[in-house]
Parts: structure tokens; C-alpha cells; sequence
């Protein structure tokens, strides 16, 4: 792609005070958001974008370096930079860091996996397609099989809401969803682990009934079920911080 507007790589005046490189980065991700670069387009030269930009080289290097590490664009020695599609990956990194910072880490992932997941349930009940249903019955004979496996039960686990995630045919729920996996996987693991808190039988029925609302088309009973589903796991989560507290004194 050739980019004729050299208008395109220019500051607004509001955008010269503060840091430069800063500014470079707010630019470039204004003209993703907006549409005027798209995946797998080529950017232009350092040299260049610094001659647009009227900034030096190592500000715009700087720039570059930060939406590299944010994964917004891949640079590659003897080829230049080119945008690359939006993926989970540095939020999953985040997220991942920021619950082993928290003192409540397992108790607020699952709270904030309700926050998200009672809306996914009612939105893909409402908007999940014919093969969609059918994949969600499908999985939850899986899931029945391998309720006692534990390796196996996180993986369906995991598949199961993201599947739902993706019923809703909302992208940024599905996104976020996707992004929330690495800690939706330690929290899971560390749910199912607890034998003498947890009644195997009575999570796959939660997740059964979750899956019937949602293919029964029930909005309000497909968020009723998902809110049931982690209500039952909060004392777990709290029983399993109250022991990692009692651990560290």
C-alpha cells in the first residue's frame, strides 16, 4: 500500500506538546481505529514516518518499539513494520500479570468472569446460529465424559464458554473472552481441584443447564443459569484465598 496523503502521518498541534513518541504512537492507532491502516499493511521507512512526523528517528524507533510490544505491529530486520491483527495477546499478558499482583486473585477472576459471562450467556442465546447449538450439545457430551479427568474437564471447560463467547456474535465479547483465557484456566484448574469443596456432578449439571437455556433460545434463563454456575463458586474461591492467607502468616 502506497500512501499518497502525507497528511496521514502528520501531528495534530494539540499532539507537539508532551512526549513525541507518545504522539506518534496515539497517531498511528488513530489511523487503525479508524480504518486507514489495516492488517498486513506496510509502513513506511523510519526515516520517512520521521520526516512526516517532523520528529527525530529514535522518537518514531520508540514508537514503534511500544506498539510492537503491544502487538499491534510486527517489525521485521530488512523488510520494515507492518500492521498486524488485533489479537488478546497483550491484554491475556496483562490480565495474566495483574491477577498475581492481587491478594483476592482467584475470587476476583471469577468475579470478574460473572461480569462478563451472565451477559454472553443471554446475548448467545439470542443470537447463536443453528451449528452454533448444535456444537454446544455436542461439547457437553464431551464434557460429561470427561467430568472426572481432570486435564481433559478445563480443557471442554474452556471451550465451552468461549464457544458461548462467540454465540453472542458480539466480537469484542468474544475478544475479551479470549483474552481472559490463561487466568479462566487457572481458575477453573484450581476449582476443579478441590474434591472436598466441589460435587463434580453438580457443576456439569450447572454447565447442562446453562447449555439448555441457551438452546432453548431463553435469554433470561441462559443469564439466570450462568449466574447460578458462579455463585456456586464463590465460597469455593474465598475458602481457597481464606487458605492461601492462613499459608503465608
Amino acid at each position: 500500500m502506497t500512501f499518497e496523503d502525507h497528511t496521514m502521518f502528520s501531528l495534530p498541534l494539540d499532539q507537539h506538546q508532551g512526549s513525541r513518541s507518545n504522539a506518534v504512537l496515539n497517531r498511528l492507532a488513530d489511523l487503525i481505529s479508524e480504518g486507514q491502516l489495516v492488517a498486513g499493511d506496510m509502513l513506511p521507512p523510519e526515516s520517512e514516518l520521521a520526516a512526516r512526523f517532523k520528529v527525530s528517528k529514535p522518537t518514531v524507533r520508540e514508537a514503534m518499539r511500544k506498539l510492537e510490544m503491544m502487538g499491534v505491529i510486527e517489525i521485521v530486520h530488512g523488510r520494515g513494520s507492518s500492521i498486524r491483527r488485533i489479537s488478546a495477546e497483550p491484554l491475556q499478558f496483562f490480565l495474566r500479570l495483574a491477577v498475581g499482583s492481587l491478594d483476592r486473585g482467584i475470587a476476583e477472576i471469577i468475579e470478574f468472569r460473572r461480569a462478563i459471562e451472565v451477559s454472553a450467556a443471554g446475548l448467545a442465546a439470542e443470537n447463536g446460529t443453528e451449528q452454533q447449538f448444535a456444537e454446544l450439545k455436542q461439547m457437553m457430551t464431551r464434557m460429561q465424559a470427561a467430568a472426572a479427568e481432570h486435564d481433559t474437564w478445563v480443557a471442554w471447560d474452556l471451550a465451552f464458554h468461549a464457544h458461548i463467547a462467540a454465540m453472542t456474535g458480539n466480537t469484542l465479547m468474544s475478544f475479551m473472552v479470549e483474552a481472559m483465557r490463561p487466568i479462566m484456566q487457572q481458575s477453573i484448574s484450581m476449582l476443579h481441584g478441590q474434591k472436598q469443596m466441589r460435587d463434580a456432578q453438580k457443576t456439569l449439571e450447572r454447565h447442562v443447564a446453562i447449555a439448555e437455556a441457551i438452546g432453548n433460545r431463553d435469554a433470561t434463563a441462559a443469564q439466570a443459569a450462568m449466574q447460578i454456575h458462579f455463585d456456586a463458586s464463590v465460597p469455593v474461591a474465598i475458602s481457597l484465598v481464606a487458605q492461601d492467607r492462613k499459608g503465608n502468616d
